[in-house]
């Protein structure tokens, strides 16, 4: 009798010590970016918790094809930023439950504040300025 409660006792705490570990579902987001027209490369794609923005909970760049896939998410509220010089920072705030997650299409702004032109200029000694 003894043995019995021993082993249902043990099968109880297996059963819930597996049902936390499920209780922790991760997750996948994917994606892709364009300019409107064409599919963007090598975009930085940062997932961070909204509860603590100073740390990245995951962290991709996109292919040829403009597409990324974020791997491996925990369950909770995160901001997905898409970063490319040349174009203005995209913010999205999305919020995971257990489930892949598409977000579709992304579309990037052009940043009109870089400059379109640079000039260098330089000065060379002349041989009247040397003696």
């Amino acid at each position: 009798m003894k043995n019995c409660r021993q082993y249902l006792l043990l099968s109880i705490l297996l059963f819930i010590t597996s049902q936390f570990s499920f209780g922790q579902s991760q997750t996948s987001i994917k994606g892709t970016i364009s300019d409107g027209k064409l599919p963007v490369e090598f975009v930085d794609v940062i997932l961070k918790n909204t509860s603590d923005s100073t740390k990245i909970a995951a962290y991709t760049v996109t292919d040829a094809s403009g597409s990324f896939v974020l791997d491996n998410i925990i369950n909770g509220d995160y901001q997905l930023q898409f970063k490319l010089i040349g174009f203005k920072t995209n913010i999205q705030k999305v919020k995971f439950s257990g489930t892949p997650l598409s977000i579709g299409t992304i579309t990037l702004q052009n940043d009109t504040n870089l400059l379109n032109t640079v000039v260098v200029n330089s000065a060379k000694k002349t041989n009247s300025e040397n003696g």
